[in-house]
């Protein structure tokens, strides 16, 4: 038979395992967000070794948007085909 402190340990241990697995498949489901602003967002230049696809910095060298496709950054505005970058 269990004693109080001891039923309250598993009760606890319980609530805890609860939580932690509400947030693991928060953090592992499929979601869809959706970002609206009244303002400006800021983009700064990333130097991530290793970006996520789909990231999107602004390239100060080349005063350029880009996007990460996985392999290499891609110009959003096609500035560096005109220019020659």
């Amino acid at each position: 038979m269990l004693t109080t402190k001891d039923q309250m340990m598993k009760e606890q241990s319980q609530s805890l395992v609860l939580v932690l697995l509400a947030f693991i498949l928060s953090i592992s489901s499929y979601s869809q967000e959706k970002l609206e602003t009244e303002g400006a967002i800021i983009i700064r230049n990333s130097e991530a070794a290793a970006p996520v696809s789909g990231t999107i910095r602004f390239n100060t060298t080349s005063n350029d948007f880009e996007g990460w496709n996985g392999l290499f950054w891609v110009s959003f505005t096609g500035l560096q085909l005109i220019l020659g970058k």
